[in-house]
C-alpha cells in the first residue's frame, strides 16, 4: 500500500512541475471528487 502512495506522491510532483498551478487544481478537485465517492 505504502508503495502507491510514495508513487502518487511522484507522479503529483512531476505533474506540478510539469503544469504547474493548473494542474494542480486539477489535480485536488478530482482528488476531493474520489473522496466523495469513497464516502457514499
Amino acid at each position: 500500500m505504502w508503495r502507491n502512495a510514495v508513487l502518487f506522491g511522484f507522479l503529483c510532483r512531476i505533474a506540478t512541475s510539469f503544469v504547474g498551478q493548473e494542474g494542480v487544481r486539477a489535480l485536488n478537485e478530482k482528488k476531493i471528487e474520489q473522496e466523495g465517492e469513497r464516502e457514499e
